[in-house]
């Protein structure tokens, strides 16, 4: 994972990190249910919700889109969190098993056979999971359902991007965003010195339920504020901008061309669903209306995880401290970055 460019707090700079992390993707705590107290501010595909007891909730959206004109099936853009609840991946699941095609994101990956890690390597996300007492999304979706079918770049496809091709094949910079796609997928995977960092940390939030409350807290205010800004963090350093663009753009174009041959298909799809990381799915979103001439006809919500940091025994001096760690450093990456 890159350096962040801007000067803050490390607790702060560490858990943006992972949340923007989150957004790329993937015994439980249960999600009570939403009932007329809770407090909603709504975003693309992610938003908070605060209950009046002050429990906190990051709920991810499923969008359908329709045709604009003629007829056509139903497109279902599915923002996933990668970590959430059992009762979050159940509901998720029952919602795609409806669905007539499922196009799921994962690179070099099938639906027969669909894991993005080894059986015994070390996973950062995995982990995590654990520490919070959540799920991991691989280890929580059934993903050889046989109307799940895979949509994303292959290895090769993804080491020619890198290497400076396109993924249509024309030439692209050498190397665009390699050494902080290298790094990243040794933070990943435990290995290095952010790895062995990362992998050091996690064992601390799993012994402590206030920090485990805290993280929550702060990946909730991360992933909410952020998600939709991924490509317009002028703060990010160029490297990683690069690497965000070939992870979200040239992986959607693949869903986009997909989609078009799902749909000249005879019969067609009577519904499709999408199910990518959330940070994905404003870009979907945009390519849907340009390419297909989609519009947004429904949303529903479905709650990820939920905290309340006060019956976990943090101060509301410490949540607002949190909260405005968060705050700050996502508007410093924000900003243009100092030359």
């Amino acid at each position: 994972m890159p350096r962040w460019p801007v000067r803050c707090h490390h607790t702060a700079c560490a858990v943006t990190s992972v949340g923007l992390l989150l957004l790329l993707g993937s015994g439980c705590a249960t999600v009570p249910d939403r009932a007329a107290e809770l407090s909603q501010t709504p975003s693309g595909y992610l938003r908070k919700s605060e209950r009046a007891d002050g429990a906190v909730a990051l709920e991810t959206g499923l969008c359908a889109l329709a045709p604009e004109r003629g007829r056509g099936p139903v497109v279902w853009l599915v923002g996933a969190a990668h970590l959430g609840t059992t009762n979050y991946y159940g509901e998720l699941q029952r919602f795609l098993d409806a669905q007539s095609l499922v196009l799921f994101e994962g690179v070099g990956a099938t639906n027969r056979q669909f894991q993005l890690r080894q059986d015994h390597g070390y996973s950062l996300q995995e982990s995590l999971a654990k520490a919070l007492g959540l799920k991991f999304q691989l280890d929580a979706i059934d993903y050889s359902r046989p109307n799940f079918r895979n949509s994303d770049l292959s290895l090769p496809q993804l080491e020619g991007l890198f290497a400076g091709a396109t993924n249509e094949g024309t030439a692209s910079t050498p190397n665009v965003g390699r050494p902080e796609f290298d790094q990243l997928v040794g933070l990943m995977q435990g290995t290095g010195l952010l790895g062995g960092i990362a992998r050091f940390g996690v064992g601390f939030i799993a012994a402590s339920p206030k920090l485990q409350a805290t993280v929550k807290l702060a990946m909730i205010e991360v992933t909410s504020q952020a998600e939709g800004d991924l490509l317009q963090m002028a703060g990010l350093p160029d490297g990683f901008q690069r690497l965000l663009r070939v992870l979200i753009d040239e992986r959607n174009k693949v869903v986009v061309d997909d989609l078009q041959a799902a749909l000249r298909q005879r019969p067609r799809p009577r519904s499709i669903a999408v199910l990518y990381g959330a940070g994905h799915m404003n870009d979907l979103d945009q390519r849907l209306r340009r390419a297909l001439h989609y519009r947004r006809t429904e949303t529903r919500w479905l709650p990820a995880f939920t905290v309340n940091p006060r019956q976990a025994g943090l101060t509301d001096q410490e949540l607002e401290m949190t909260r405005r760690l968060i705050h700050d450093q996502l508007d410093a990456l924000r900003a243009p970055a100092e030359q």
